[in-house]
């Protein structure tokens, strides 16, 4: 209230007394009216801000931040364009639909946007949808900001999504509070619309290239610093493919058993944390057991393409060959 009051041209005053109350006035400057046309006047105190093209234009801000785009449904994009990027996906959680409509007419433009009314409500979509981003205030009913981020944090299925928190306190405590319990950002209300855009852009566009990193982690885990509860599930993803690997009939939805997701989930985790399929990180295990197997000799083409789950040889040396740039014998005679 202060900063609005503020950017108007006014002042703030509070005097409260244990036991007896509270007052909070609120000054704000007295300006001239404007000349109106006819048949369209102005109610007085919108008058008086649009004499003056500084508060006009706060006047303006507040106006969008308050009122959703006309006619735009709760789930489509606002702009009348699509999306740049529709595969990545942004969660905004707050509990005022104003400030969500806001928010999402300035990210519709590039990314699929979805919407959460609380806490509470945002756990669920985060764990169902996987997003690549999570939006969330932190005062909230049911469960607040600081309580969804410990909870996404702790959970495999969306600990790598990052999470920037939106609040209306400013100090440097709060700030630092927000930080210190794993926030990826902290951004300030009233806050700028191309900051925001700016830094959600940034924070995908950074696990964007931890995505390699993670990705050969899952072959040289040391090679890696990596959050130990990654750690912990591309592990589990490993050792299910490992112990899957000789089963031709070994897919996604066994992979999505054996970590405890359902399959749409691991695609989002997968796709998030590794850039890859679940389908492909498979093929990626077989094909790298066959070149190690043809490295070391250990069998024939055939025998090699059934030990790591191939029906047909016709299809593993076809998948080879995208592969490595070579057929499975050629590679061979190579090593």
């Amino acid at each position: 209230v202060r900063q609005l009051v503020e950017l108007h041209g006014g002042a703030l005053n509070v005097e409260s007394t244990v036991g007896a109350g509270t007052t909070v006035t609120v000054r704000l400057p007295a300006r001239p009216l404007v000349d109106a046309a006819p048949n369209e006047a102005s109610p007085p105190a919108q008058a008086a801000v649009l004499a003056d093209p500084a508060q006009a234009a706060v006047l303006a801000d507040l106006d969008a931040l308050t009122r959703p785009p006309d006619g735009a449904p709760a789930h489509t994009v606002t702009n009348g364009a699509a999306p740049e990027d529709e595969a990545t996906v942004v969660l905004i959680v707050d509990d005022n639909a104003d400030l969500r409509a806001y928010i999402r007419s300035h990210l519709d433009d590039r990314y699929h946007v979805e919407e959460a009314e609380d806490g509470a409500a945002g756990l669920m979509r985060a764990v169902d949808l996987v997003p690549d981003l999570v939006l969330s205030d932190v005062m909230m009913p049911r469960m607040d900001g600081f309580a969804l981020l410990a909870a996404l944090k702790d959970d495999p299925t969306t600990s790598h999504v990052p999470v920037v928190l939106l609040t209306a306190k400013a100090d440097a405590e709060s700030r630092l509070a927000g930080l210190q319990s794993g926030a990826d950002d902290y951004l300030e209300k009233p806050f700028d619309a191309e900051e925001l855009r700016a830094r959600v852009a940034n924070l995908i566009e950074s696990r964007r290239h931890l995505r390699a990193f993670w990705s050969k982690s899952l072959l040289t885990p040391e090679a890696v610093a990596v959050p130990s509860i990654e750690t912990a599930f591309l592990e589990a993803v490993k050792a299910a493919i490992e112990q899957g690997m000789g089963d031709a009939g070994f897919g996604v939805d066994d992979l999505a058993a054996a970590v405890g997701m359902s399959s749409r989930q691991l695609q989002r985790k997968l796709r998030g944390l590794l850039g890859e399929t679940p389908g492909a990180l498979v093929q990626r295990f077989r094909l790298e057991r066959a070149a190690m197997l043809l490295q070391q000799q250990a069998g024939s083409v055939k025998e090699i393409a059934f030990a790591v789950g191939y029906r047909s040889t016709s299809q593993f040396r076809k998948a080879f060959q995208q592969a490595y740039g070579m057929a499975p014998s050629a590679y061979a005679a190579t090593r």
